[in-house]
């Protein structure tokens, strides 16, 4: 049993220690395991800042890999017409913006989780009805040939998206530690600093606190397991909460994203906005009511 309390420990908090997941592509649908898995961290500001960079970058990636889908067609198949990829396109350009324009630092942490839920689900649905309309011009194998052909593209115009993400990244993992290691009153600065720096991989930081719970006393070592059990308990249990919170009333609240996102779109272009309105059902203001998708 001596042994096994570190153990026990290192896996919980292996568990909470924030890891830089993927959010789900765009060939996937929503998935609960995973929404929770996101939502988990958005209890204060700082893991709510992560979550939308992870968002935005996802977004941007399907952004460039888009034009460079429409840039394909046009090269290749002159008779497709393109209009409608180019309205979607727009609109996910439109829905990065809105991700972007997020202010954590003037927000709680349900309207966090609702702006989460609300907009990744968006971007997904945006990334499928483009997805199975340039299956239309692309077999699936052609697709996912040309996504990896643009992987270059990818890493160079989002090299310094990517690192404001990384660096996002590690600041959160050394403050949620540093919390952590506060909780059963322990401290290694010289450990946070290394997580901040990126000076350590996700493997060392369970090494390294391995050997720290390994020098406490029996007591204080059950204690520890015990805190982190109630607390991988509890914040389990409030992701819960904020998810199911923020999926009620969605369908209305995405109407009314669409109506003000179209309207936004409609100054920049109008033509590409029409066709959205036409796909989504929904009236130019003053033109009539509008359908719901």
């Amino acid at each position: 049993m001596k042994k096994l309390l570190p153990v026990v420990f290192v896996t919980l908090i292996a568990m909470s220690v924030f890891s830089a997941a993927v959010l789900a592509d765009d060939n996937e649908t929503e998935n609960e395991t995973n929404t929770l898995k996101e939502v988990k961290i958005m209890a204060d500001q700082r893991g709510a800042g992560v979550r939308l960079l992870q968002l935005e970058n996802r977004i941007e990636r399907n952004i460039i890999f888009g034009e460079a889908v429409i840039e394909k067609i046009k090269e290749n198949n002159v008779s497709f017409d393109t209009t409608q990829l180019e309205a979607l396109l727009e609109e996910l350009k439109a829905l990065k913006e809105e991700v972007t324009g997020i202010n954590t630092s003037t927000i709680n942490k349900t309207e966090a989780v609702r702006l989460f839920v609300d907009l990744k689900k968006d971007a997904i649905d945006i990334c499928q009805q483009f997805r199975e309309m340039a299956r239309t011009a692309f077999s699936e194998n052609e697709i996912e040939t040309f996504r990896e052909r643009t992987e270059t593209r990818v890493r160079v115009r989002m090299g310094e998206m990517n690192q404001k993400l990384k660096e996002a990244i590690r600041e959160y993992n050394g403050e949620h530690i540093a919390e952590v290691l506060g909780d059963i009153g322990q401290q290694n600065q010289e450990l946070i600093d290394r997580i901040k720096n990126g000076e350590i991989s996700p493997g060392g930081i369970k090494s390294e606190l391995a050997k720290m719970i390994s020098q406490l006393n029996r007591e204080m070592k059950r204690s520890a397991v015990m805190k982190m059990a109630e607390k991988e308990s509890r914040d389990a249990v409030n992701a819960r909460q904020a998810w199911e919170k923020a999926k009620n009333n969605y369908l209305e609240r995405k109407t009314e994203r669409l109506r003000e996102r179209l309207q936004n779109l409609e100054e920049k272009n109008a033509n590409l906005t029409e066709k959205l309105r036409d796909r989504y059902g929904i009236a130019a203001e003053g033109a009539g009511n509008g359908r719901g998708r």
